[in-house]
């Protein structure tokens, strides 16, 4: 948690103007000291759910928890042709797809 602690006061930190303290800032919200303020910010003190609740909505900035992140993304898929690709009957295909369409040119079906 603290970790993700540190990279929500980073995420606070960079919305706030630059003429803002961040403990102050936090200690208002919070209503605890400046002290403690910087505690949370280092994360040596952890938020309780009410404070984290309160600092995101103060600030406008989410805090979204998400455990082992790694650089992946899971997701599934319909099978649309379980079948193993081939080549050569793909290119069949085209060419009497072809050869379909050299008839309809060469017949009177067009004006």
């Amino acid at each position: 948690m603290n970790e993700q602690q540190v990279k929500f006061f980073e995420a606070i930190n960079v919305n706030l103007p630059d003429y803002q303290n961040l403990a102050q800032s936090i200690a208002e919200v919070l209503s605890v000291s400046t002290n403690e303020a910087y505690k949370k910010i280092r994360g040596t003190s952890n938020l309780s759910m009410p404070q984290l609740i309160k600092l995101s909505d103060a600030f406008r900035t989410p805090f979204s928890y998400q455990p082992n992140q790694s650089p992946s993304v899971t997701f599934n898929y319909l099978y649309v042709n379980r079948e193993t690709p081939n080549m050569l009957a793909y290119l069949k295909d085209l060419w009497n797809c072809n050869s379909i369409l050299e008839v309809f040119l060469l017949s009177d079906y067009f004006f």
